[in-house]
């Protein structure tokens, strides 16, 4: 029912007597937070049947068919409550077919005497399956029964048992039939299980002692000596603090026990070496740094290798230079960097036993340098025969494809664009080149600057997908681009156009 992308109809937030309703049809209401905020979803699915979605704090735990009266929980809520449906268990090897579309075929049901549990005809269903070791995972299905236990107990077990409406990794799974994500999820049945739980009960996950651990790292690595001080209190919160989060873990101060940042920041500057930081409170309220606290001083923060995006020149040998270098068993087309070329050509002329002057008598080096001087510098020489060959542009990314590029490399470019009322916004070019997603990209922006962030698709000058971004946010995007995407700020331009700091 969700295998293929679908069409949102509308969206529609519930009032909370609407709730109340919708969530008096469930067995496992305690597994939905009271002040979550219920919003209705009507999609159109490829076979062209309306469905009824309700997200709960944007993640959806329920779905409805048009001309159905049940209410199917979601993979998710199945997840968060065991009431949430009944469970049938199969093998390991029956999933395969299940998510190919196949109705479950009880054959590939497991049970016992008296196993089964009781439901009858046309009502929801969960499926989970046994691995080889023995390790119950699930449930990662839901359906709708089309025999009662009774019946499926009375026919030996055998024939179509459960029609398959919903299945991990379907477009229902991702919100919103999110291709992108759905094309690269990898993640474990554990990794998701603890993902879901985070996200939807906020599970207290920072601890104090990792809290500070982050708020250390933000003021000694981020902000550092040079930086412009005082800082307003909001910006370093959501520009410094929370970028050392790391990528599995998630901050929200109003869970913790401090509530507000401004009562972490009392509770870390009751020490016995002095304050952490100095709070002025004008305006929003200003920060300074006490860098000769001794705890600021020896803080090491742990660093672990991240994956990045690397960026090498190579140059491709081309035909003027193949008489040298087939000599030395390479191809035309054959990359080598910029080292491995002045030593292959310096090697050649040092066994021709020249000193720092060349005396081109050999008709070869005459050939591949188009030169024809009687005496030249040995580096002059081999400047000249490596501008014969093809600059050219490898790029490795995180997850270890790489590409060589023989055409130009652009640039990452910025660009300030005023719109109507005078709104200024960023428009940032070519990061796909770079392999930088830009989905994802626009989501670490719209959490780390607070701020829209929007792709286009199809942008004049552009390779790839452009980004559009509310206010000058060229600091912090590129800030991110070369710290945590390892982009060196070479590979930009517009960079001038950030905002110069006040005095």
């Amino acid at each position: 029912m969700f295998q293929k992308p679908f069409v949102t109809k509308s969206s529609q937030t519930l009032r909370n007597s609407q709730k109340r309703k919708l969530l008096a049809q469930l067995n496992c209401l305690n597994s939905i937070k009271n002040n979550a905020q219920a919003v209705n979803i009507k999609i159109l699915n490829h076979e062209g049947v309306r469905i009824d979605i309700y997200n709960f704090d944007k993640i959806p735990l329920l779905f409805q068919v048009d001309g159905d009266c049940n209410l199917y929980p979601t993979v998710y809520l199945s997840w968060l409550s065991q009431s949430a449906a009944p469970v049938l268990l199969i093998y390991e090897q029956v999933l395969k077919f299940l998510k190919n579309g196949a109705d479950l075929m009880l054959q590939g049901v497991i049970h016992n005497k008296g196993s089964l549990p009781d439901f009858d005809r046309k009502s929801p269903i969960a499926i989970s399956y046994i691995k080889d070791n023995g390790t119950i995972c699930g449930p990662v299905a839901i359906g709708v029964t089309l025999m009662s236990s009774i019946e499926m107990v009375a026919n030996g077990m055998k024939g179509r048992g459960v029609q398959i409406l919903h299945i991990f990794g379907d477009y229902l799974w991702f919100p919103l039939g999110n291709t992108e994500e759905k094309e690269k999820y990898e993640e474990t049945m554990e990794d998701l299980v603890s993902y879901i739980f985070k996200i939807y009960f906020f599970i207290e996950i920072f601890d104090k002692f990792q809290l500070q651990r982050c708020f250390l790292a933000a003021l000694k690595f981020r902000i550092g000596r040079k930086f412009t001080l005082p800082l307003d209190v909001g910006e370093f919160y959501s520009h410094y603090l929370l970028r050392t989060v790391p990528k599995n873990k998630q901050i929200d101060m109003k869970r913790t026990r401090f509530k507000k940042f401004s009562k972490f920041i009392s509770d870390v500057n009751r020490n016995e070496n002095g304050p952490l930081l100095i709070v002025a409170c004008k305006n929003k309220g200003q920060i300074s740094q006490n860098f000769k606290n001794f705890i600021l001083q020896f803080f090491i923060h742990e660093i672990k290798d991240r994956s990045i995006i690397k960026v090498d020149v190579l140059y491709s040998l081309t035909e003027p230079v193949m008489p040298l270098f087939s000599l030395l068993g390479f191809a035309k087309g054959n990359v080598l960097t910029i080292k491995e070329l002045r030593e292959l050509i310096r090697s050649y002329i040092e066994n021709l036993n020249h000193d720092k002057l060349v005396r081109l008598s050999d008709p070869i080096l005459q050939n591949v340098s188009n030169r024809h001087d009687e005496d030249i510098d040995c580096n002059a020489l081999i400047q000249s025969i490596i501008s014969r060959t093809t600059k050219v542009y490898s790029i490795t990314f995180p997850d270890g494809r790489n590409i060589v590029r023989k055409k130009d490399l652009p640039k990452i470019n910025f660009k300030i664009e005023v719109r109507s009322g005078n709104k200024k916004v960023t428009l940032v070019n070519n990061l796909e080149v770079y392999g930088v997603e830009c989905a994802r990209f626009c989501q670490q922006v719209q959490i780390g600057a607070a701020t829209s962030a929007t792709c286009i698709k199809e942008a004049p000058f552009c390779e790839g997908a452009q980004i559009l971004v509310q206010g000058n946010q060229i600091r912090f995007m590129s800030e991110i681009l070369s710290s945590e995407f390892g982009i060196d700020k070479k590979y930009m331009t517009g960079l001038e156009l950030i905002p110069k700091n006040k005095k």
